[in-house]
């Protein structure tokens, strides 16, 4: 994150979303980097971006969920929200592997993890959580591409 310019260390800085890691103690905040203010100077010119955003690295499995921004998990083939889906989130998090589900209206078998999670959930063994207007997909590209493996964007709102 440091190196590609999304973040900036800050060893002071935690989130305020106080996340733990498996020991229990608070895990440490970077603050957003040098591509994230370019970004949002390029699409909000004249406004000011505070500095201070965190964008934290959370170790370990966690689950990262949209909050009052839930609106279920969508079918990626019709887009509906799926009930099938949603009763396998338990599962999900119990086993850390994602079940299959299928789609009531449509009739698509697909891993959980390949449904359209942004304004749901997902668990994972590592997260990025930032504040990133704008950047999220190029971040999300530029993970899988250095990572590998299936990196999605949920948004949180509070």
């Amino acid at each position: 994150m440091r190196t590609s310019g999304w973040s900036v260390a800050k060893p002071e800085l935690f989130d305020w979303l106080t996340y733990t890691d498996e020991r229990g103690e608070q895990v440490a905040a970077d603050a957003i980097g040098p591509r994230v203010t370019a970004e949002f100077e390029r699409t909000h010119p004249g406004w000011q971006y505070d500095p201070l955003i965190p964008v934290t690295v959370v170790p370990g499995w966690n689950s990262f969920y949209a909050l009052e921004g839930f609106e279920g998990i969508r079918c990626p083939r019709c887009g509906e929200v799926s009930e099938n889906a949603m009763q396998l989130i338990g599962e999900w998090d119990e086993t850390h592997r994602a079940p299959e589900a299928v789609c009531e209206r449509c009739g698509l078998q697909a891993m959980l993890e390949d449904w359209h999670l942004r304004d749901a959930i997902a668990f994972a063994w590592v997260g990025v959580v930032a504040d990133l207007p704008g950047c999220e997909s190029a971040l999300l590209q530029e993970l899988q591409a250095a990572l590998g493996g299936k990196w999605v964007h949920i948004h949180l709102h509070l």
